[in-house]
């Protein structure tokens, strides 16, 4: 049961139970006359008894939960139809109330045990009507008088009324409720088909090819899908996932691998890696491949996004390229640089030696005239 619908049955039984009370207790003065007109005031005691406890039920209707309440209304109910159906037989009121009662239960229990509460109600009258034809039980009033009192009639006509009333009651709220919830249901499903028109255009229009798998086998794709593999929509749905798989490479079969452990072993971590797949033109092309799966109705799906990157292949392995020319170069620059200086530090040394040699014969040129100074002094 819904908790709207909850709510609204604990209205109807809170709003019942009080128009019943009511009611009741305007019954009340028309049974103490007729007590008091056939001297028997054993029945009029039990309905105060029953009264009194319907009091106490509704005083305290909000905090007693719904199941409560509605027993003690089906008890306090019977009680009062069956005593009416044995004490007045067909004169009695209670008769109405036989169809009527379990139709207003209707709208708050189930149809099945509506339709037990209808099966032991006719029973019940259908066993008092044979008591009354055996003889066993006679009327104790004169019947004639009954039915041409005034104020029996006016018993009579409250229950008429309490119980029509009631009922209407019961289905004008019941049609506004469902009118309310048809609705919300239509405002839910226009939501629910925009939501849906929204995602099929994103789902098409997407940058990157998006497949979904069931048991390993294509189940829909969009529009980027066909356009990568050269296949229409039709081809593709229906393919297993090594379809589109290049065996010329190890990362294929790592594709293969992965999907059919993601299905088997119910893995939900997504996955992504790079490998080669098959245009339909048998050229190989670089992808990039998420994996992921989904549940959608209780049922578990892969879904697959795919982005070509032959072009970011292509512009990693040039820059490979310059990078290792330009290592290359790198290199031939330091050796030259390494010969280079190698030429330098031998020159440097050879200078340096030369350097030497100078100093020494300048020494030596420097003593010589020094001496032939001294031998001409």
């Amino acid at each position: 049961m819904s908790n709207s619908l909850r709510k609204l049955r604990n209205k109807w039984l809170n709003q019942t139970l009080i128009m019943i009370l009511i009611l009741s207790c305007v019954a009340q003065v028309f049974h103490l006359i007729r007590a008091i007109e056939q001297n028997d005031f054993l029945l009029f005691g039990i309905q105060i008894f029953v009264i009194s406890l319907l009091f106490l039920v509704t005083i305290r209707r909000k905090k007693i939960p719904l199941e409560y309440k509605f027993w003690m209304l089906l008890i306090v109910s019977s009680i009062m139809v069956f005593i009416g159906l044995f004490k007045f037989g067909f004169f009695s009121a209670a008769k109405v109330c036989v169809p009527l009662l379990p139709i207003y239960f209707s709208f708050i229990i189930s149809y099945r045990k509506a339709l037990i509460i209808l099966t032991v109600y006719i029973l019940v009258f259908m066993a008092a009507g044979t008591l009354y034809d055996l003889g066993w039980i006679q009327y104790s009033f004169d019947t004639n008088a009954y039915a041409s009192n005034w104020s029996i009639w006016v018993l009579e006509a409250s229950v008429i009324v309490l119980m029509s009333c009631g009922i209407l009651y019961f289905s004008y709220s019941y049609g506004n409720f469902i009118d309310s919830n048809h609705i919300k249901l239509q405002t839910q499903h226009n939501e629910l088909i925009n939501s849906g028109v929204k995602f099929k255009v994103l789902f098409e229009n997407a940058f990157e090819a998006i497949a979904v798998f069931d048991d390993e086998k294509i189940v829909d794709c969009n529009l980027k899908m066909c356009e990568y593999y050269g296949y229409t929509k039709d081809k593709l749905i229906g393919q297993k996932h090594n379809f589109l798989i290049s065996y010329l490479s190890d990362e294929g079969a790592y594709f293969i691998e992965k999907v059919e452990s993601m299905f088997k072993n119910n893995i939900d971590e997504a996955q992504q890696f790079e490998c080669k797949h098959k245009h339909q033109s048998e050229k190989l092309f670089d992808v990039s491949v998420s994996l992921n799966m989904i549940s959608l109705k209780d049922k578990r799906l892969m879904q697959v996004v795919i982005r070509d990157i032959t072009e970011r292949k292509k512009v990693e392995k040039e820059l490979a390229l310059y990078r290792e020319d330009l290592e290359k170069l790198v290199k031939s620059r330091t050796d030259e640089l390494t010969i280079l200086n190698e030429g330098l530090r031998s020159i440097s040394l050879d200078l340096a030696n030369k350097s030497k040699t100078m100093e020494k014969e300048n020494s030596e040129l420097l003593s010589k005239i020094n001496a032939l100074k001294k031998g001409e002094v």
